[in-house]
């Protein structure tokens, strides 16, 4: 890899991510956001290794620059930056972003899962019940085994707890 290339970097970044090497793929992401500054993508991985690593605020921080430098939202980054939102506590914020998303993508499947997380965390079965429902008629077949797979976390804790607020809310386990 060209270590003097940006978009390379980013490409390091997910690629160590997903293989299981956050130390390494915050020294990709770092180092793609210094050499250019102005690349979305790259405030946005960042947000996303941060996020895993257990460092929330920074994350909220690097997903909204990413937002603000390419304000074409998509699935991904709202759905990124809601959980950043809900692992920071901000839970009103995480809803907040989550039914932002879904105006604009009714069916997205994450954030109907994500809000019922959100409000099983929050204590409020009832709203966490509707969005599991809305999950289930989306998908039918969608479990709680699906949401959390794979866990990328560090704190690997993170997901068992996302784990406990569907099974409470009644996704099926798998």
């Amino acid at each position: 890899i060209d270590g003097d290339d940006a978009h390379a970097l980013v490409g390091d970044t997910y690629y160590k991510t997903l293989v299981g090497d956050l130390d390494g793929a915050l020294e990709s992401v770092e180092r793609a956001t210094s050499i250019l500054p102005n690349l979305d993508e790259a405030w946005f991985a960042r947000g996303w290794v941060q996020m895993l690593l257990g460092n929330p605020h920074q994350s909220v921080k690097s997903i909204k620059r990413s937002m603000r430098l390419c304000p074409i939202l998509n699935t991904v980054k709202f759905g990124v930056l809601a959980t950043a939102y809900r692992n920071a506590e901000r839970y009103e914020e995480a809803i907040q972003t989550f039914n932002d998303c879904l105006k604009r993508f009714p069916d997205f499947i994450y954030a109907h899962s994500g809000l019922a997380v959100v409000y099983g965390l929050k204590g409020d079965n009832p709203a966490a019940e509707r969005e599991v429902n809305e999950v289930l008629a989306i998908d039918p077949g969608y479990t709680i085994e699906r949401f959390i797979t794979p866990n990328l976390y560090r704190d690997k804790s993170i997901m068992g707890r996302c784990a406990d607020a569907l099974r409470s809310a009644g996704m099926p386990e798998n």
